[in-house]
């Protein structure tokens, strides 16, 4: 197998790779004065298998059509079959359609992906796992809240935590796998959720107040992704109405668009923890790890070993 570093996280490419005793490739990369993007693999990968690793973000659009272009170019070479391993894929939100007239862009980034000749695919805590289900290729969701709740209670001494979803539809078991798994990771006996409803033209949104009996207790909110930062401020705040003892934010995809970060902190949160999907301070979780045991799990070769 070779890996090459594609999209813009090369620690976490690197790191895959030694875990699998190889080194991260580089990729060739250089924009044309037409402002068009050339990839080009820097090795012979004929009947070989590849590993593309790398992220979406910054700069998604660029990030998504490189990996394209480098699937292609490890097609074009006679590679045996192709991986890739995406810590954040972008474009994963728009996932069905709420208004007449639009896109549901994650299906078109998944099916050129396809189209350029991707054989299988690992994305940790996609937006819909179920939409990955539904591609005529290997598509696996990499879960991230277990390792998230296992760095709190490792981090901190937890005094009767709960872990609590800043917001999900409805109350529904299949709604708290998330904290479910984050809740085994930090030893959490309690999990529970806000209920949140986006508007779907402003994107606004709003949370139902509800009582989580946190008072006195050190609180776990978990989230996949924080972009705007809106959804957990809107938790944060209820929960400090209640007392608790201590409110740890942590989140898969940590974004933090139009400052949000200084926001969540500002509201006297204890502390901030996102995986490295997207390189940033609050990184306090490596993606490689859960990558590998995925990967063994599904019955990949690694070079290397298990």
């Amino acid at each position: 197998m070779k890996v090459f570093d594609v999209g813009s996280n090369t620690g976490f490419a690197s790191e895959l790779a030694r875990l699998i005793d190889l080194r991260a490739l580089p990729v060739e990369k250089k924009v044309f004065p037409n402002e068009e993007i050339y990839v080009r693999l820097t090795e012979d990968v004929s009947g070989e298998d590849v590993l593309l690793a790398g992220t979406t973000y910054p700069n998604p659009n660029e990030k998504i059509l490189e990996i394209m272009l480098a699937i292609d170019a490890a097609r074009r070479a006679g590679a045996k079959k192709i991986t890739a391993a995406i810590g954040y894929m972008a474009y994963g939100r728009q996932d069905r359609v709420q208004r007449q007239g639009e896109a549901v862009s994650a299906s078109v980034v998944i099916n050129a992906f396809l189209s350029a000749g991707l054989d299988e695919l690992f994305i940790a805590d996609y937006h819909n796992p179920d939409l990955l289900k539904a591609f005529p290729m290997k598509a696996h969701n990499v879960r991230v809240a277990r390792a998230i709740g296992e760095y709190a209670r490792k981090t901190y001494d937890l005094v009767d935590p709960v872990v609590v979803l800043p917001g999900s539809k409805a109350l529904e078991d299949k709604y708290l796998l998330r904290a479910k798994e984050a809740a085994e990771g930090a030893g959490a006996k309690h999990y529970t959720t806000y209920i949140k409803e986006r508007d779907p033209v402003t994107g606004l949104v709003t949370t139902k107040k509800r009582e989580l009996g946190v008072t006195g207790k050190d609180v776990l909110l978990v989230d996949d992704e924080i972009s705007s930062g809106s959804t957990v401020i809107n938790a944060v705040k209820m929960l400090k109405e209640e007392g608790p003892s201590r409110i740890i934010v942590g989140c898969t995809h940590g974004i933090f668009a139009d400052g949000s970060l200084e926001k969540i902190r500002s509201l006297g949160v204890n502390d901030i923890i996102s995986s490295d999907s997207i390189p940033s301070p609050t990184s306090k979780v490596h993606l490689a790890p859960l990558f590998k045991e995925a990967m063994v799990n599904t019955g990949i070769t690694l070079s290397g070993g298990a």
